[in-house]
C-alpha cells in the first residue's frame, strides 16, 4: 500500500500532518521532505499515525530525528497513535512507544 502525507494548517496556525498507509523505507525520501516542510514553519505540530497500516524502523528513525529537531527549536509535538492494535502492541513490545508519547 502506498503511503500518504497530508499537511494541514489548523485555525490556530499550527500544523497537522496526517499519515496513512505503509510508512516504509521506500517512502523515506518523500516522508523526510514532508517533515522538512513542516519544520520550516516553526509552528507546533501534530502528527496523526491513526491511519497507518505498517511502520518500519526507517520511519521510526525519521520521526525520532524530527522530534529531536523540534525539541531543540522549542516546538511542541503531539502524536495521535495508530488505531491499528497490532502496530501499537509491536511498538510497546519493542519499547518504542515512548518515541511517540514523550516530548523529551
Amino acid at each position: 500500500m502506498q503511503a500518504t502525507f497530508k499537511i494541514k494548517r489548523l485555525k490556530t496556525g499550527d500544523i497537522k500532518l496526517d499519515l496513512a498507509g505503509d510508512l516504509a523505507i521506500k517512502h523515506s525520501i518523500e516522508f523526510k521532505d514532508v517533515l522538512s516542510k513542516c519544520l520550516v514553519e516553526k509552528r507546533n505540530i501534530e502528527i496523526s499515525l491513526k491511519e497507518i497500516t505498517s511502520i518500519d524502523v526507517t520511519a521510526i528513525q525519521l520521526i525520532q530525528a524530527f522530534k529531536n529537531e523540534l525539541i531543540s527549536n522549542s516546538i511542541k509535538l503531539s502524536v495521535v497513535l495508530p488505531s491499528n492494535e497490532s502496530i501499537l502492541l509491536s511498538l510497546r513490545n519493542a519499547g518504542l512507544i515512548n518515541i511517540f508519547t514523550n516530548n523529551s
